[in-house]
């Protein structure tokens, strides 16, 4: 279970479980500076007050605003770029990384020479249905046969006819809402430091 600064984060919280939420929510939301160790100085600097001292001594540091918003930009990591960056040994090009990563084994070749195709391991729609909803919708309910798919109806005036011929009740209607984004609501910063 890795923590999280004060935070330890299993991965996963049951719904009755709000409190474990809030508190997730609360820690992914906070800014990547504390404010209350931000001040403005009167010349329009930035002083940003140190958790702990460094090594030298130093408890704050004095920074422009063009400074702060560069140091915070340096944070940032690059835009469709790994968020993980191994140096040293785990470097990618490092000279003794052979020694300290598993090699994973050569792919199996046929007698031609020719990579043998590793099969995906893709569930069908039927298995995705009986891991999720616990349904088995291979077997037949009545007999216990095999089911398989013969056709996807969507249109609702043939799913209407269909459904009146097996004497089924009809599907209750439903429409869906157009798929639109959040709305936009003013979001108001306290901009003193």
């Amino acid at each position: 279970m890795p923590k999280l600064g004060r935070l330890a984060f299993s991965g996963s919280t049951k719904s009755h479980q709000r409190w474990k939420l809030a508190r997730l929510v609360r820690y992914i939301t906070r800014p990547p500076l504390a404010h209350e160790r931000l001040d403005r100085a009167e010349d329009g600097t930035v002083c940003y007050k140190m958790k702990k001292p460094w090594s030298d001594g130093t408890v704050e540091i004095q920074l422009s605003g063009v400074e702060l918003i560069e140091k915070l930009a340096a944070a940032v990591p690059p835009p469709r770029g790994h968020l993980i960056r191994y140096f040293g040994v785990l470097a990618p090009n490092s000279k003794i990384r052979p020694y300290v990563v598993l090699i994973p084994k050569p792919k199996a070749r046929d007698e031609n020479g020719k990579l043998k195709s590793s099969a995906v391991c893709r569930k069908s729609w039927a298995e995705l249905a009986k891991h999720t909803f616990k349904i088995d919708l291979t077997k037949c309910e009545l007999c216990g046969g095999s089911v398989r798919r013969l056709a996807v109806i969507r249109n609702p005036v043939i799913i209407r006819k269909i459904l009146a011929h097996l004497q089924q009740p009809p599907l209750r209607e439903t429409r869906l809402q157009l798929i639109r984004p959040p709305p936009l609501v003013e979001l108001t910063y306290d901009h003193h430091f």
